[in-house]
């Protein structure tokens, strides 16, 4: 028996796991990948991970997304094993939704490898794409073919209890092509996060009703209703809601943050009177945050 024809088996198991994958459940995928580092993944909708603590939580955020998956089918194109080392190229092809929105016929061209650990053939490394696109273009078909015309009325739009308050998006990276993700919140009086960074992310905020103190660096600034605020990456940063009312905002991303929207989907998970800390000590390294100071209410108290 060649050293194709025996890996035969662990294939026929890895697309029965991605079947399973894209209609919900990420368990057998997880089963299929070492948890050994280095393992990485380029997604096809634009996000890069490294080790086995990330992959895990984005498989199982990136299977939840996937809905009415039908005509699913994976084209093997290639199949190369030298000793302990084995690569495969195929091109999975699907109809559904993702993240509740309808799609055109997707395809994605990905190609695994994997490496034998203790008698097992176990995947290391996944690149997603789309095979129509030029070598220098981050957007994939699966982010391209959900792009359309998108309106959002005051009362539309999944709903998530974040870190800080209650959260509302208007707009997601797979809805705007990568082009932005846009959240609408409320703030109760005093309530802000901690002074923070974003690695990747440059951010805007748009004051609707109420007020905001927002610090950037060393200063901080007054930001009554009607104010927008730009706020570009690597600059520290926070805001505070330092009025007796309650404030009303916008606040997004560009481009769009794959990070930053599954970082509030999961502080949603969260219970308990430390919320917003576990919130930022636990996922903003993931979402490419780095906290380095104290909310406002603590740093800079207002007199308001």
């Amino acid at each position: 028996m060649s050293a194709v024809e025996e890996f035969r088996g662990t294939l026929a198991c890895h697309i029965e796991a991605e079947e399973a994958f894209v209609h919900g459940d990420p368990s057998l995928r997880m089963d299929l990948w070492s948890q050994r580092d280095p393992v990485t993944l380029f997604g096809a909708i634009g996000m890069s991970e490294s080790g086995w603590d990330q992959l895990s939580q984005t498989f199982t955020w990136v299977a939840s997304r996937f809905s009415e998956v039908s005509d699913y089918r994976i084209d093997v194109e290639l199949v190369e094993v030298v000793g302990d080392m084995a690569y495969v190229l195929w091109f999975e092809r699907f109809m559904g939704s993702v993240a509740g929105r309808p799609v055109e016929p997707v395809t994605v061209r990905a190609t695994h490898i994997y490496r034998r650990e203790d008698g097992e053939w176990k995947i290391v490394h996944r690149h997603g794409d789309n095979p129509g696109n030029g070598p220098f273009r981050r957007r994939t078909k699966m982010i391209e073919a959900t792009t359309s015309a998108l309106l959002r009325r005051p009362e539309d739009g999944q709903r998530v209890k974040g870190p800080v308050a209650q959260l509302t998006y208007k707009a997601r990276s797979v809805e705007t092509g990568g082009a932005m993700t846009v959240i609408q919140t409320i703030a109760a009086p005093g309530e802000g996060p901690p002074l923070h960074v974003h690695a990747n992310d440059d951010e805007f905020i748009c004051v609707l009703e109420g007020r905001l103190r927002v610090k950037f660096a060393e200063a901080i600034h007054e930001a009554p209703a009607g104010s927008f605020v730009f706020i570009p990456k690597g600059l520290t940063h926070t805001w505070q809601n330092p009025g007796p009312e309650t404030a009303r905002f916008l606040f997004g991303f560009t481009p769009a943050s794959v990070g930053m929207e599954r970082f509030f989907e999961r502080s949603d998970e969260l219970t308990g009177d430390a919320r917003l800390a576990d919130a930022f000590s636990k996922f903003a390294t993931d979402a490419g945050m780095e906290v380095v100071g104290p909310p406002l209410a603590e740093s800079d108290p207002s007199n308001s």
